[in-house]
């Protein structure tokens, strides 16, 4: 999942173990060696300083929306549909994509996909039973409930599948469009080599977390990977898969990859919703105070951990973006506009040093204050474009 953060306690063992589509294999643990590159520890270490610089500083908005000839909303309703909400970032982007689309007029229906593609595909014909405007789903892949995907397009009902890309033979139409969310992950795992590189002046011995619950966030993971090979030769590089719906078997997983290689120093993890299962496999292996973790999302907690010493950074960009996206792809669809597939939010990089003065509060996760971006700035162009006065 792209841009999972924690799961709400709780709740953690029901997503793990209902997510069942999302698990592509069993957990496995490799070992390689940073192999050929282009670049001398010197170079690379050098080249990663220049992009963690980059996002250590006061971040823009990279996206201005461009809708021109606003869809009037008032007294629609439009559905979200969540591969679960027991993820705090994906039930944000629903609360604050239902504060953008009230500016509007409009209202928003929350189905809960609740991690099952049955679950998934009543949401969907409930939606089209119920008249939906349009639907905005959040990390399900196309191949889920393809058959619901269909029906509501078919049905002239526009569908926007969040953060995912299409699936083979899946082609885009006016009415089924996908936002894709790839690039934004990407950058992430790049952030965490980077970092990771700079953190160990380009002598890291690392382990690297996959997250394998689908094509793209493998193909994340693997950028890590392949990042820290091209820009730290001198870097040592062991892996761990994971996947959402085997989360219990993870601490196990990561507690073998420790003791099978004891020089491991520096720990990521693709989202910091999985880490407290690593730190207590960490924990329990005796390696609390042998190894750096670092992680990606910028959720509450994580960045608490980043306060209180137990993870070096945890890079991240706003939910309130993520949601006004998706209220802008809700325009663009009906006004006959394209939405656009590649959109990275404004990104930072969280440290001890720069989380210093900033109020951790859900509130606060749930607005712009921590990117240090005035909500008027942010919602000024949006509001603009929608023709709200």
């Amino acid at each position: 999942m792209a841009t999972t953060r924690r799961l709400k306690k709780g709740r953690l063992a029901l997503a793990t173990s209902t997510a069942t589509l999302l698990v592509l294999g069993a957990s496995t643990i490799g070992v390689t060696s940073s192999g050929a590159s282009n670049f001398t520890t010197k170079t690379g270490l050098a080249f990663a300083q220049t992009q963690v610089a980059k996002y250590s500083k006061k971040v823009h908005l990279s996206t201005v929306p461009t809708v021109k000839h606003p869809t009037s909303l008032k007294g629609k309703v439009i559905w979200y549909i969540p591969i679960t909400n027991a993820v705090d970032s994906l039930a944000g982007m629903g609360t604050t994509m239902t504060a953008a689309l009230s500016k509007l007029g409009a209202t928003v229906q929350v189905c809960d996909g609740g991690g099952l593609p049955t679950t998934v595909a009543t949401c969907l014909t409930n939606a089209s039973q119920q008249g939906a405007a349009a639907v905005v789903t959040s990390y399900i892949d196309y191949e889920m409930a393809p058959t619901g995907f269909q029906a509501l397009a078919t049905a002239g009902i526009p569908v926007i599948v969040g953060s995912e890309p299409p699936d083979p033979g899946v082609t885009p139409t006016k009415d089924l469009q996908f936002t894709y969310g790839t690039a934004q992950t990407d950058l992430f795992s790049s952030l965490m080599a980077y970092e990771t590189i700079v953190r160990s002046k380009g002598k890291a011995n690392v382990l690297v977390i996959r997250l394998t619950d689908s094509p793209s966030t493998t193909a994340a993971s693997n950028i890590e990977i392949s990042d820290l090979k091209k820009f730290c030769p001198a870097c040592k590089v062991t892996t761990v898969d994971a996947q959402t719906a085997a989360l219990s078997q993870l601490p196990s997983n990561v507690s073998a990859a420790l003791t099978s290689n004891p020089n491991i120093n520096y720990v990521t993890v693709p989202t910091d919703a999985y880490l407290p299962p690593v730190s207590g496999a960490i924990a329990s292996s005796g390696f609390t105070s042998k190894v750096h973790v670092i992680s990606a999302d910028g959720g509450v907690a994580g960045l608490q951990d980043v306060v209180s010493n137990s993870l070096l950074a945890d890079p991240g960009n706003p939910i309130e973006w993520v949601g006004y996206q998706y209220a802008d792809a809700v325009l663009r669809i009906l006004s006959g506009d394209a939405v656009p597939q590649e959109p990275i939010g404004p990104t930072y990089i969280f440290t001890k040093k720069n989380l210093a003065g900033l109020s951790l509060t859900e509130a606060n996760y749930l607005n712009m204050s921590w990117y240090h971006i005035g909500e008027a700035a942010f919602e000024a162009p949006y509001l603009k474009a929608w023709g709200v006065k």
